[in-house]
């Protein structure tokens, strides 16, 4: 039902008018899901550089139009302790006019990114 509705709007505001935006989660460091060991065993440890790293670690979220143009800013949200850049980050921290880089614990998108992320958005899109 929703499709068949959006597809009715499509002729009337043209691709170039119709937006998607999604979050595309990364990690630091890859690992595999497979290890060997004993059948049986009840514990299987393997390593790491960082297991911290091995977790959701910054966030992008890409805004797009049906006609394939990619919309500036991008929105990156990276894993920072305590959900701010410290100071000497803030200050080598590379800036590009065409990417808004915000903070959190997780490197996910918070409440308080997301509604930032909506308003660079609607600002875009004005």
């Amino acid at each position: 039902m929703f499709v068949n509705e959006i597809k009715s709007y499509i002729p009337k505001i043209g691709l170039q008018n119709l937006y998607n935006s999604d979050q595309s989660g990364f990690q630091l460091e890859m690992h595999s899901g497979r290890t060997l060991a004993v059948e049986g065993e009840k514990q299987v440890q393997c390593v790491v550089q960082s297991v911290s790293s091995t977790t959701h670690s910054y966030t992008i979220q890409p805004l797009i139009s049906a006609k394939g143009k990619l919309l500036s800013p991008l929105f990156i949200v990276l894993k920072e302790k305590g959900s701010e850049f410290g100071p000497i980050i803030e200050a080598h921290l590379f800036k590009a006019e065409n990417v808004y880089v915000e903070a959190s614990k997780s490197g996910k998108l918070t409440t308080s990114n997301y509604m930032l992320c909506r308003f660079l958005f609607n600002n875009t899109l004005n």
